[in-house]
C-alpha cells in the first residue's frame, strides 16, 4: 500500500538506529512529477536525515537510486517517431519525433533536464556517392 510523503516523513523518526532507509522514500521521488514539489520532498527527508545524523547515509543512498534510475531511463533502442515516416531507425539514446531531436538526463537532485540536439524532426533518407571513392552504400529510401 501506497504511503503519503507526510506518513514517509513521520516513519522515518521511528526508523531503528542501524535500519536501512525504506526504499519506498526514494522510488517515490520519480512518482513525483513537479519538480519543486521534488525538491521539497528531498530536502525534507535530507532535514529528517540530519536531524537523525545518518544525512551522509541518506545522499549516498539517494545518488545511488539517482543514477540507476537514470541509467534506466537511457534506453539504447529507441527508434524514431515521425509522422509518416518511409522507414524507421534506431537513434540509440535519442528521442527522435515530430517535436524535434533530444535526450534526457537527470541531475543528481532528480531534476530532468532536456538536452535538444535540433528542433525540428531530420530523417535521412538518401546515402548519396562518395565522390572521393566512387562508392556507394545503397539508398535508405
Amino acid at each position: 500500500m501506497e504511503q503519503s510523503e507526510t506518513e514517509l516523513l513521520a516513519g522515518l523518526e521511528q526508523l531503528p538506529k542501524g535500519e536501512q532507509f525504506p526504499d519506498e522514500n526514494y522510488y517515490q521521488l520519480f512518482e513525483i512529477p513537479d519538480v519543486v514539489e521534488r525538491s521539497q520532498y528531498i530536502e525534507a527527508l535530507r532535514g529528517k536525515a540530519r536531524e537523525m545524523k545518518r544525512a551522509n547515509e541518506f545522499n549516498a543512498i539517494l545518488k545511488a537510486f539517482l543514477t540507476d534510475y537514470q541509467q534506466r531511463m537511457h534506453k539504447t533502442d529507441n527508434v524514431t517517431r515521425f509522422t509518416g515516416q518511409p522507414l524507421e531507425l534506431a537513434c540509440g539514446k535519442w528521442i527522435a519525433g515530430d517535436s524535434g531531436i533530444y535526450t534526457e538526463k537527470i541531475d543528481m537532485k532528480g531534476f530532468t533536464t532536456r538536452i535538444m540536439a535540433c528542433p525540428h524532426p531530420i530523417l535521412p533518407v538518401e546515402i548519396l556517392e562518395n565522390v572521393d571513392t566512387t562508392e556507394s552504400p545503397g539508398t535508405l529510401a
